[in-house]
């Protein structure tokens, strides 16, 4: 067992065949430098399993705007580095970092705060069914190192 940072991987090049790094990549001080050492010990057809909040789903923007127009930060739950991620810029960043994408799912199409848009979950097979999991809180990427 050992302790470091994601920006630093106290670990061989390629000595992995998987990573999985769910709801971290908005909470790291420098998401380029943990991609590139995620993708250095990764083998060279290693997949990443990651997921994220992602700001594109229309609940969850709208609750982080009117919670800065209204100053009302407990709306959400923030972390001390919580950064707004967005599905189409977290692709692009993650294509420039040597990945390609295999496969992705949404979860959370709703919010799970608000009780009157619960409903929202019993769409989520249709949603993905539908290509749309661009629109969910927390999109799940299967990603191939290239």
């Amino acid at each position: 067992i050992f302790t470091s940072t994601g920006e630093s991987i106290a670990l061989k090049d390629n000595s992995f065949d998987l990573v999985i790094m769910c709801e971290v990549i908005e909470h790291v001080e420098n998401p380029d430098r943990v991609l590139r050492e995620i993708r250095r010990i990764l083998h060279p057809d290693g997949k990443l399993i990651i997921s994220f909040p992602n700001y594109l789903n229309a609940l969850y923007l709208a609750i982080l705007v009117f919670g800065e127009v209204l100053n009302k930060p407990n709306w959400l739950d923030r972390q001390v580095v919580d950064r707004s991620v967005f599905y189409p810029f977290m692709l692009q960043k993650l294509k420039k970092h040597g990945f390609s994408k295999l496969d992705v799912i949404g979860k959370t199409y709703g919010h799970l705060k608000i009780p009157g848009f619960r409903w929202i979950e019993k769409l989520e097979n249709p949603l993905n069914a539908c290509k749309l999991h661009f629109l969910s809180f927390h999109p799940v990427i299967l990603l191939q190192k290239c």
